[in-house]
C-alpha cells in the first residue's frame, strides 16, 4: 500500500512522504504527518486498554489527523457474529472465523487458500474487541478530538448494525 500511494503521489508531483512501522512502536519513524491511517481491523491487535492509549497516544505524537477503521465491535459482540463472508478472488479465497472467549478476548481463525498453487495458509490471532464507547474514551484520554464518524467508508451513518467502525479525529491542542 505504501509504494502505490508513492506512486501514485509522483504521478501528481506531490511532496507527499510515506513512513510504515509496528502500530506499538513508532520510534523508528522519524517525521511527522498531518494525517494517520490505522486501517483493516489493526487497532484490534493491541493487547488492552492500557496498549490502546500507549497506540493512540503515539499517533497523536506522529500527526494531526487520525483516520481509523475497525470491525464494528458493538454487532459483533451483540450478536456472536462468528462467521464473515468469504472473500473470493481469481487469486485466493478468504475464510474467516471468530471464537469468543471467556476472557472478553476474540480468536480470530483465518484461512486462506490460493487454486493456482493449492497452498493453504492459516493462523490464529487474538483480537481485543474495541466498541465505540471505549474507542471514544481512549481517544478523548490520549488528546484526540473526535471529528467524524460513519458505518463504512461511503460516510454512512454509523449504527450498531454497521459493518464498520471508521472514525476520524484530531489532535486536541494543549
Amino acid at each position: 500500500m505504501i509504494n502505490i500511494s508513492k506512486h501514485k503521489a509522483q504521478e501528481i508531483n506531490s511532496t507527499a512522504a510515506f513512513s510504515m512501522a509496528d502500530m506499538r512502536d513508532l520510534s523508528s519513524i522519524k517525521e511527522d504527518f498531518d494525517g494517520v491511517f490505522c486501517l483493516g481491523n489493526t487497532l484490534a491487535h493491541v493487547s488492552g486498554d492500557v496498549e490502546l492509549k500507549k497506540v493512540l497516544t503515539q499517533f497523536k505524537e506522529k500527526g494531526t489527523h487520525l483516520l481509523l477503521q475497525t470491525v464494528n465491535y458493538d454487532r459483533i459482540l451483540a450478536k456472536q457474529v462468528k462467521e464473515f463472508p468469504v472473500i473470493q478472488t481469481a487469486h485466493l479465497t478468504f475464510f474467516r472465523h471468530y471464537s469468543f472467549r471467556e476472557d472478553g478476548l476474540l480468536d480470530f481463525k483465518m484461512e486462506i487458500e490460493f487454486p493456482d498453487t493449492r497452498q493453504v495458509v492459516s493462523g490464529t490471532n487474538l483480537l481485543y474487541p474495541i466498541k465505540l464507547a471505549r474507542l471514544k474514551k481512549a481517544l478523548l484520554e490520549t488528546g484526540w478530538d473526535v471529528s467524524g464518524l460513519w458505518g463504512n467508508f461511503d460516510k454512512d451513518a454509523w449504527t450498531e448494525e454497521s459493518p464498520a467502525t471508521v472514525l476520524a479525529a484530531r489532535r486536541i491542542r494543549r
